[in-house]
């Protein structure tokens, strides 16, 4: 009699520890789910979660491939009269002159300014390689609606024929990408690369031709 009552026993044991697993596992308690930031977008981006802040009402395309958020941290500015957007490649915040009264504009560098520039900054667009704006009102070229004279946009040729030669607005600065295509010969028996600071490097092209008889026949 006692055995069949420590079974009976067990057996309840066993089922209230069953259903206990069972309840943790339907608790719809909100505690218990990670927060949206941390779910993961379902993108095809090796992580299992979105790094930073994420905005629900952002489309996939602007969610990230690779686990990370690119607009993390949020994309708001300091100025109410910018439209601020996250995008795929980033933030975007673009001036809006009907935020600002009737006699201003909208500066994505100062905010709301009066329409007619007073000083060069009034004019920055915050973008580097379209050059540098300046503020010169009634003068030759300038804007009669703001008084801005659009820059003119940084030169990034260098003297090789070698290299591939654009503005990096990211680094606000010019690149000069070595092309190793751009310097074959023609004879296969030569190492052909594009490196104008080397000692060797041929004037006006930046290519350095190296012959290698590995390359060669052993006859």
């Amino acid at each position: 009699m006692l055995h069949r009552d420590s079974s009976r026993a067990a057996l309840f044991v066993s089922i209230a520890v069953v259903l206990g697993g069972c309840s943790a596992l339907i608790d719809a308690d909100p505690n218990r789910l990670p927060p949206l930031s941390e779910v993961d977008a379902g993108r095809t981006d090796g992580g299992a979660t979105d790094g930073g802040s994420r905005d629900a009402a952002l489309p996939d395309s602007a969610l990230p491939l690779d686990g990370g958020d690119v607009c993390a941290g949020g994309c708001g500015d300091e100025f109410a009269c910018t439209i601020d957007t996250c995008e795929v490649t980033g933030c975007s915040n673009v001036p809006n002159d009907d935020a600002c009264e009737s006699e201003e504009r909208c500066s994505v560098l100062m905010g709301c300014v009066q329409r007619l520039c007073v000083n060069d900054g009034s004019c920055d667009n915050g973008v580097y390689c379209d050059g540098a704006e300046r503020c010169d009102v009634g003068g030759a070229g300038a804007d009669p609606a703001t008084g801005c004279v659009a820059g003119t946009p940084p030169s990034c040729a260098d003297a090789y024929s070698c290299t591939t030669d654009s503005c990096d607005e990211a680094a606000e600065a010019c690149a000069f990408v070595p092309d190793d295509g751009a310097c074959d010969d023609g004879v296969g028996c030569t190492a052909d690369t594009c490196d104008p600071a080397a000692a060797a490097a041929r004037t006006g092209t930046g290519c350095v031709v190296v012959p290698d008889s590995a390359r060669c026949d052993g006859a």
